[in-house]
């Protein structure tokens, strides 16, 4: 299915009992905590600001395992797909 088709993944807690959603907040002077944005959609905006349209990436996905290499330590692009 597409990216836009596919239902998000759901958070994880953390071996500490976090859960990890990918949120980014402030903690104010009272110990209250806003939300003032999500990782994905930073990455996203700064590679639309930065990056040829062509270059933008179509999603963004943030893996808890390292990225298949080869035998000389590169990226194992046909893995990924």
């Amino acid at each position: 299915p597409s990216p836009a088709a596919r239902p998000p993944t759901p958070p994880k807690e953390t071996a500490e009992g976090w859960l990890s959603t990918g949120d980014i907040g402030v903690m104010d002077t009272r110990g209250y905590i806003r939300l003032v944005d999500r990782k994905k959609d930073l990455i996203l905006a700064h590679c639309r600001e930065y990056l040829t349209g062509y270059k933008v990436p179509r999603y963004v996905e943030f893996r808890s395992t390292e990225l298949p290499k080869t035998t000389v330590g590169k990226v194992l692009r046909r893995a990924l797909r």
